[in-house]
């Protein structure tokens, strides 16, 4: 009797010792304003072993070996026709190898679900000829200074930032549209100290108004020693 306890632990042993540990992964699939949107996981595979872990998600969160290895992940709506599917696929990479793995995607917005399930382009239309975004300084201080803007869900899009130099008499110019959504507003000088910080919500126009920025008070930073 006292053999087979003996073996049995050791057998449960070896298990335990054999199991790899596991590490928490959460995607977020959210659109250019922030909203969340219907994806789920269908394949989150280890490039080196060809393992595919899709089993151990339910919708966008789970649990996977934490691994050094790249593993690649493919997403996608369920809300959507079977010959839609690749229109709206996505496809990253990521490593898993924090207890805690947390990953932000922005989807397009061109393409646009309709309730039957199918999927179509937006209606386009590029800016007029000699688009031109206007803004001010107000309360500046006599320094060079730039205006920022980067949108805050965006992470692949070369749209996602644009920027302008501050005349003398505090106005700037930008010659495209900030992303629909949130973006961050941020002035700094060229010293690279930031004079100015705040939330932009932005909604696609063709007669921009003019953007004011009143600079006081400025940010206190947040220091990580």
């Amino acid at each position: 009797m006292r053999c087979l306890l003996l073996i049995s632990f050791l057998a449960l042993t070896a298990l335990a010792q054999d199991s790899p540990t596991l590490c928490a992964v959460t995607i977020r699939v959210v659109d250019r304003t922030g909203l969340p949107q219907p994806y789920s996981v269908i394949s989150f595979k280890n490039d080196r072993t060809g393992i595919d872990y899709a089993a151990s998600f339910t919708g966008l969160k789970g649990r996977v070996p934490c691994s050094q290895q790249v593993h690649s992940y493919q997403l996608n709506r369920g809300d959507v026709l079977p010959q839609f599917l690749r229109r709206t696929q996505i496809d990253r990479t990521m490593i898993p190898r924090d207890p805690e793995n947390f990953r932000t995607v922005d989807v397009s917005s061109e393409r646009i679900v309709a309730p039957d399930g199918s999927v179509f382009l937006a209606p386009g239309g590029g800016l007029p000829s000699g688009y031109v975004w206007r803004g001010h300084i107000v309360n500046g201080l006599p320094e060079r200074l730039w205006v920022h803007i980067r949108a805050a869900v965006s992470s692949v899009d070369v749209r996602a930032e644009i920027e302008a130099e501050v005349d003398a008499d505090g106005s700037f110019r930008m010659y495209r549209p900030c992303l629909p959504g949130p973006n961050v507003l941020y002035v700094m000088n060229e010293q690279g100290r930031v004079r100015y910080l705040s939330v932009l919500q932005c909604e696609i126009t063709l007669e921009p108004k003019l953007l004011q920025i009143v600079m006081f008070p400025e940010p206190a930073p947040i220091i990580l020693r």
